[in-house]
């Protein structure tokens, strides 16, 4: 009898459940085709705004399989995730925060978004400014040794240049006695902590440098304009929506080209060596780019089998305030700094007798000082940062051996 009562309730409830789902099949078939059919007849300018927008991301992709090599996992897998990066990092400067009048000063790159030959010991702030307007940048200095503010007249990725305007070091910063100041950003000169623009002025970079990652404490940073405005950003219509992500789209495709480039060009000419010292100024390095001033970039590229090393020697110049190293990945990256030692500095390596310096690059550490791991890269790139050289600075020769890991002692 108790069979009998409970077999018409689970039918009844099996019934109810199909009828639901009937239901919600229903319901997304019709709003499916409703706004297919809304997409494929309007005729204004705005209906293929996401449309294209995800077709120039498509086309980043192409670029990822064809600067990937067909047998390395490790290296298509970043280069997609490298996208979703670049993608984020557009959003937040090319929609988010590329408002001059109301700008904004984030943390443009962090440890899963990275751009450009990274410097894992850097923190990397940006804002968009207007140049022809003053801004005043404010807060507290912190204790990180070195900080840099920087103007230039457009930015990697977003502009057609970005060369060099004018910028500040924590040399000059004048600071008061509880850590706080007060930096302008102005066409014309100004008393104390003062950054001169120009018309074409559109980024303020600051970069600070932590040498002790658990003590030196980062400066608190804020942007306004001068004299600040109260009034709300207006509404977002579709024509500036659309003009936001083809920039931002633009930004996403151009990067995914540019930097597997330069890591494929160091690659041919540099494999387990390094090219000569790039200054500003010179032929190597004319100075229409984003790099901060005071600093000498050394590249080169590596290829290690799994029973190799490479070791690098160097005399490292005693007149720097910074010198450091790092690998990078196929996209001119740096590698995964949270869990591996993949780059060093004047602090964190330990020097010989006489001064000299031995990196050890290797997939596998082989219990010596100095290793810097490859996290599984069979090649990538490297890079030698050397800080704030003066006209007698020597730069020293860097010698490079491939060797089997067994017999390095």
């Amino acid at each position: 009898m108790l069979e009998k009562l409970t077999k018409p309730r689970t039918t009844n409830a099996l019934w109810l459940s199909l009828l639901v789902l009937g239901v919600a099949c229903f319901t997304t078939f019709v709003a499916t085709t409703h706004w297919q059919r809304v997409l494929s007849t309007r005729n204004d300018d705005f209906s293929g705004v996401w449309t294209h927008f995800c077709e120039e991301l498509e086309r980043a992709g192409a670029s990822v399989e064809f600067h990937a090599p067909d047998d390395s996992d490790l290296d298509r897998a970043e280069g997609y995730r490298f996208l979703t990066r670049m993608l984020r990092l557009a959003l937040a400067v090319e929609l988010e925060h590329h408002d001059a009048a109301r700008p904004v000063l984030f943390e443009s790159e962090t440890p899963t978004r990275k751009f450009g030959g990274n410097n894992p010991d850097e923190l990397y702030y940006e804002a968009r400014i207007d140049g022809r307007n003053s801004y005043r940048v404010h807060g507290n200095r912190g204790t990180t040794p070195l900080i840099e503010f920087t103007v230039y007249d457009g930015r990697i990725g977003s502009d057609n240049r970005s060369a060099y305007v004018s910028h500040l070091t924590e040399e000059e910063l004048l600071v008061g006695e509880d850590g706080s100041f007060e930096v302008t950003l102005s066409p014309d000169a100004q008393t104390g902590n003062w950054l001169r623009t120009t018309p074409e002025s559109k980024v303020l970079f600051i970069r600070q440098y932590r040498f002790d990652w658990d003590r030196d404490r980062p400066a608190r940073l804020a942007i306004e304009l001068d004299p600040t405005t109260d009034t709300a950003p207006p509404a977002l219509s579709m024509a500036e929506l659309s003009r936001k992500l083809e920039r931002t789209a633009s930004f996403v495709a151009g990067n995914a080209e540019l930097w597997p480039r330069y890591s494929a060009l160091a690659a041919v000419v540099t494999t387990n060596r390094f090219l000569s010292p790039m200054t500003k100024g010179s032929e190597d390095d004319p100075g229409d780019t984003q790099m901060p001033q005071g600093h000498t970039l050394q590249p080169g590229a590596f290829e290690i089998a799994d029973d190799e090393a490479l070791l690098i020697e160097f005399t490292p110049p005693a007149d720097l305030p910074y010198w450091g190293f790092s690998l990078l990945n196929r996209w001119y990256e740096s590698l995964d700094y949270r869990y591996s030692t993949v780059h060093a500095n004047h602090l964190t390596t330990r020097a010989r007798q006489d001064g000299s310096v031995r990196l050890v690059v290797a997939h596998s550490d082989p219990g010596v000082a100095n290793w810097i791991s490859t996290t599984g890269h069979r090649s990538g790139t490297m890079l030698l940062r050397w800080v704030r050289p003066t006209p007698e600075t020597r730069y020293p020769e860097v010698e490079t051996r491939l060797v089997k890991l067994a017999s390095i002692q």
